[in-house]
């Protein structure tokens, strides 16, 4: 799944986008495509991409947000006869389906008790209205890549005894798994602390991941031994590494 639109990285050039990404990768591209209020002009929208790089593998389109059967297919029409690029479905607008977001994100799934309850129903969806065989389909001609035989972390610092204090808690839970397990892998013991109600432990450096801190911001205020010891950690020197929006 690609961030933001196909085309959007970080300079003019598109450096680090999901286009980019995808023809290092050699994976074809599926489009998913908000359709509310288009018919026709969904083929521009399609062939506009197919023309802004014409060595993007564009594999198919999905449509999002679709009012009724006779609104999907004219929308499949006009694809696949202007741009010739394969319809793999269509997802229905429903209300029952919206996943709240926030900001640059969606909301947690533990703050929303509605959010398992959405997922079902659009797993249901997907059933009856993506061609799911022919998805697979399409992935499986993703071209083959050429592995470097090495472990996927380093080895081991010898004789590293380091603790990370890492943030987990309703504040901070943005964290890719990937980079926990490969500071575990590299010698690490992590030790994960509260914000919200925790004191400092003792840690030779500190981990603080993204997330909502301005939503429990008063909670956060509250805990101010923990703010305290942080600060007077960080000041000679302790490591403190944050992530996140600028809030940090």
């Amino acid at each position: 799944e690609g961030a933001m639109g196909l085309f959007d990285g970080v300079d003019l050039a598109g450096s680090g986008s999901t286009a980019q990404l995808a023809k290092i990768l050699g994976a074809p591209v599926v489009l998913v495509i908000n359709a509310a209020r288009m018919t026709r002009s969904a083929a521009a929208v399609v062939l506009g991409c197919r023309q802004m790089d014409g060595d993007l593998n564009l594999a198919g389109v999905i449509f999002n947000n679709v009012a009724r059967p006779r609104h999907a297919d004219m929308l499949r029409r006009a694809v696949e006869h202007y741009a010739g690029v394969r319809v793999l479905g269509t997802i229905p607008k429903k209300r029952a389906f919206d996943i709240p977001d926030r900001h640059l994100g969606l909301v947690p799934a533990g703050e929303d008790e509605r959010l398992h309850a959405a997922l079902d129903a659009l797993a249901a969806e997907a059933e009856r209205n993506l061609d799911l065989d022919g998805i697979l389909a399409v992935a499986a001609r993703a071209s083959p890549l050429a592995v470097p035989d090495r472990p996927l972390y380093p080895p081991p610092v010898p004789g590293a005894c380091v603790t990370i204090g890492v943030f987990r808690d309703r504040a901070f839970s943005f964290y890719y798994p990937e980079n926990l397990e490969a500071l575990e892998a590299a010698g690490a013991r992590l030790r994960y602390i509260d914000a919200l109600g925790d004191g400092l432990p003792p840690v030779d450096a500190l981990y603080i991941g993204g997330g909502f801190p301005e939503v429990l911001a008063a909670g956060l205020e509250a805990n101010r031994p923990l703010r305290d010891a942080v600060r007077r950690a960080g000041a000679p020197g302790l490591p403190v590494y944050a992530e996140g929006g600028g809030l940090l």
